[in-house]
């Protein structure tokens, strides 16, 4: 059996859990969704993007996420990355603060649209990406 002793908790984690469901659900009232990766022990690292139509600005996502934290002044502050990610870094108190990475869409990119031929069906392939099957004679 584990002593107790070795049973440690830590304290940032559990804040930061505390704080994902507000989070999630503001993003989610923007048009927004949030993704959570790493491990807690620092800081909330937080993957954001834009997940239906009508979705608001990433700056007023960041503002709204702010509203979370009610009675403190909240500090953002860009960094801009590598690979059109920008990060935004709120700053809760002290050296508690969530890194929110958000990819920007290159606006000098042009996508061109792939027309199947109309013979053709769609299926997800074993690999879970699409393919274009052409039905037999």
């Amino acid at each position: 059996m584990k002593s107790r002793e070795l049973v440690v908790t830590n304290g940032r984690a559990a804040f930061y859990a505390c704080m994902w469901d507000d989070l999630r659900n503001a993003a989610m009232n923007c048009g927004w969704a949030l993704g959570l990766h790493g491990s807690l022990s620092k800081d909330m690292d937080i993957m954001a993007m834009p997940w239906c139509d009508g979705a608001i600005t990433d700056e007023e996502m960041i503002n709204e996420l702010r509203l979370c934290f009610a009675g403190n002044e909240i500090k953002v502050y860009i960094s801009d990355m590598p690979n059109n990610r920008r990060v935004f870094t709120l700053s809760i108190w002290g050296d508690f603060y969530l890194d929110i990475n958000i990819i920007k869409q290159p606006t000098d990119v042009i996508f061109e649209t792939i027309k199947k031929r109309p013979e053709t069906t769609e299926r997800k392939g074993m690999n879970g990406w699409a393919e274009h099957i052409t039905p037999k004679s």
